[in-house]
Parts: structure tokens; sequence; C-alpha cells
């Protein structure tokens, strides 16, 4: 990152503008009970969402175009409700693209 884009586990805008935010996650494991979510946030707001039913190998992708201001803080993140640890496998994305 060259241009300083990247704040530790977040993405900061360098300039107002219309984005697209895309995020993707996937949970390990067998575990089949409770809810997962995906959420990109926009500072403290979401802006997308998918909650759904757990199941074995829980992945979900979402994705919103929204206007931000220049320095706005974007980050995603993931909730699950199994009562239990699980983890997060190496497939998840979160993608932050100007549009023209």
């Amino acid at each position: 990152d060259d241009d300083g884009w990247i704040d530790g586990n977040a993405i900061v805008v360098p300039a107002a503008g219309r984005y697209l935010l895309t995020a993707s996650a996937q949970f390990d494991g067998g575990n089949t009970t409770g809810w997962r979510d995906l959420f990109i946030h926009s500072g403290s707001t979401s802006v997308a969402q998918q909650t759904s039913p757990a199941i074995a190998y829980w992945a979900a992708s979402v994705a919103a175009v929204v206007p931000l201001a220049a320095g706005a803080v974007v980050s995603a993140r993931v909730n699950q409700s199994s009562g239990g640890a699980l983890s997060v496998l190496g497939t998840r994305r979160l993608s932050v693209t100007r549009l023209r």
C-alpha cells in the first residue's frame, strides 16, 4: 500500500466520492448452531450486511455503493452466535473501489 489507504484492519478513503465496497468471509468448521453475520462498516455505521442461519463452512459476500467523505474508514466484520469459538478462514476479503 504505497498510497496510505490501509490502516490496521481498515481502509481509509483518500478522497470524497462514490465507492463500491465489497467484502467476503468464510467460517471454518462444521458447527451449524446459531447465526452468521457479515457487515461492511463506514465508521460505526453498517452500510451492508448479510445475516443467515449457520451451515457448515458458512461463506458470504456483501456489496454496496455509497458516498464517502475523504478520510472515511471502511472495515468488514463478522459475527456468529454458535456459543463457541469459530475461526475465519484466510478467504476473507475487503475491497474499496472509487467509481467515476
